[in-house]
């Protein structure tokens, strides 16, 4: 018998524009999939939905389960046994898989976890989208072409996945199976005991605001160096890391052979080089000569001890992973795949070679019991899947009732967290490496160094080489994630390209889009409120909400902000 082939489709629609006043409608609508690639317009949702219901197979909205899903979703099927027969797949309260008719609703930015334009996407004037302008003749036309540029881009976008993947969900489940289907093993499969044991040598990237000898935090008037490490993550992975879902307790420190395949708990005097947790949770840096206590990967470890960061006080216990495994064949392969597909000038697939590159360890870390399990439902059913473990979260409809309950524990599938501290503590390693050797740094954060004196760096094109990012000649930092540097010699202007990138800063303000100009003003003590241009939509939200934000100076010495022993 022959599996049933189930076609797939691209849609997309375009709303008014975003502009901080009006939550948007949409008012026009594309497809294009099916066996033949025919390509379907509407003026009406009603008619899009009830066209889609008739479709045998999976429709695809890119970034669809935070924006576009969102106007239809009350027209999801819903469920009336159990187990459901029409589960509601979250996915970081992203809208990611749910039922309509015949056919499944999917977000393809779980598979290409990215912009569309950095795909492949038509350029367009979105202020022609506005209601007293699109429906003069010239610009209808160019509408309904920019939706059918979408909507083809996506379609080959999730072909050229598909082709290289398979069907799959997720890009980061996809590129972890094409890892271990390299190395012809299965993926390991912890338990939830291993996973708690070994979920405190997790942490993310090493992100740190540096002041000045007075205390500042601005620098304004000197040349400073931006650097940055090429893949840093896929360079790590190369290197062995646990693949055994447990280790062997020793209580002597592992030798300098062994060190790299252990985690490592003790007591210690770090000078910046190493990360420390607080009582509640919060990651911090010390560099204050105090005892601490430690849990870190070996590779973290020794990248301190090269650096004479760290100075060992009172060992308590290592755990020595027996076996290893490095993904150097698969990394080298979709390294010279992105190379040639850069030479061709092939967005599309230097892009997916970059993420199977970068999403094959995260999943790694993944922690299944945070997951949910959710439906949609008629009022008469609510009260037989409550006594199912469900709750009650929203009504979609004045007649579908959203509820969900804690994924339970015979579907939690734990992988390696061992595997992906190590991983990243291979990078904050590298990081801390390249911190050292710069004189007068300003910011650091993940693969990247803002410092005044950085040419003891290793530059060059190569795997996790250095590569020079330009020089700044003043440097406004907020916090975290939250800055703005001014290229030399540039005007002091918020000018942007094309792209939205703005010509003369390289900034980053996480969860706003703030002008350079707004970045330099609240690092100077002004008080910013945040009015963004687009809503949130949220699954848990009635309606799309505008949400303002005050934003202020957040950046921290955490040198000195320690819990001692």
């Amino acid at each position: 018998m022959t599996r049933k082939v189930r076609h797939f489709w691209a849609a997309d629609c375009e709303t008014d524009p975003f502009d901080g006043q009006i939550i948007p409608e949409p008012f026009i609508f594309g497809i294009v999939g099916g066996p033949s690639h025919e390509y379907h317009m509407f003026y009406v949702m009603d008619e899009f939905v009830n066209f889609m219901r008739e479709i045998d197979g999976d429709i695809y909205f890119h970034n669809g389960g935070k924006f576009d899903t969102f106007y239809f979703r009350g027209e999801a099927n819903v469920s009336t046994q159990y187990p459901p027969e029409e589960p509601i797949l979250m996915i970081n309260s992203r809208l990611s898989d749910f039922g309509l008719g015949e056919a499944r609703i999917l977000d393809s930015f779980n598979l290409l976890p990215t912009k569309l334009a950095n795909l492949r996407k038509e350029k367009f004037e979105y202020s022609i989208l506005r209601e007293d302008r699109r429906d003069i003749p010239a610009n209808k036309i160019l509408i309904a072409d920019y939706l059918r540029s979408d909507c083809v881009n996506l379609h080959a976008a999730v072909t050229a996945h598909r082709l290289e993947h398979g069907v799959t969900k997720t890009q980061a489940g996809a590129a972890m199976r094409a890892m271990y289907k390299s190395k012809g093993i299965r993926p390991p499969k912890q338990t939830p005991s291993e996973f708690q044991c070994y979920r405190r040598f997790m942490a993310g990237g090493h992100v740190q605001c540096f002041p000045d000898e007075s205390g500042a935090w601005n620098r304004i008037g000197v040349d400073m160096t931006l650097a940055d490490i090429n893949s840093a993550y896929p360079r790590a992975m190369r290197l062995r890391h646990p693949y055994s879902t447990s280790g062997i307790v020793s209580h002597r420190l592992p030798n300098i052979d062994d060190m790299h395949k252990s985690m490592i708990e003790f007591d210690g005097i770090s000078r910046g080089g190493l990360f420390c947790r607080d009582s509640k949770g919060n990651i911090y840096y010390p560099d204050d000569k105090k005892v601490h206590r430690f849990c870190v990967p070996g590779y973290e470890l020794i990248a301190a001890l090269e650096c004479e960061s760290v100075d060992i006080v009172r060992h308590i216990e290592s755990h020595i992973f027996t076996h290893t495994v490095h993904a150097e064949e698969f990394i080298d392969l979709n390294w010279n795949k992105r190379t040639e597909a850069k030479a061709r000038g092939d967005l599309m697939m230097s892009t997916i070679y970059k993420l199977n590159m970068n999403s094959a360890y995260g999943k790694h870390g993944a922690d299944p019991s945070e997951y949910e399990e959710t439906i949609l439902c008629h009022p008469d059913r609510i009260a037989f899947y409550e006594s199912h473990g469900y709750t009650q979260e929203l009504w979609w409809r004045h007649d579908k009732m959203l509820m969900s309950r804690p994924l339970p524990e015979e579907k939690q599938r734990f992988y390696n967290v061992a595997y992906a501290a190590s991983i990243t503590g291979c990078v904050r390693g590298e990081w801390h490496r390249g911190y050292s050797a710069c004189q007068g740094v300003v910011y650091g954060d993940t693969d990247s160094i803002l410092a005044i004196d950085a040419s003891r760096l290793n530059f060059g094109d190569g795997l996790g080489q250095w590569k020079n990012e330009g020089v700044f000649d003043a440097a406004f930092v907020g916090g975290k994630k939250l800055y703005a540097f001014h290229k030399k010699n540039h005007p002091w202007t918020d000018l942007m390209d094309d792209e939205g990138n703005f010509l003369h800063w390289k900034t980053a303000s996480k969860g706003a889009r703030l002008l350079p100009s707004e970045i330099v003003a609240m690092c100077q003590g002004k008080q910013t409120t945040y009015h963004p241009q687009a809503p949130t939509y949220s699954v848990r939200l009635e309606r799309p909400v505008f949400i303002p934000r005050n934003i202020s100076i957040t950046a921290k010495d955490v040198r000195y902000m320690s819990e001692v022993l």
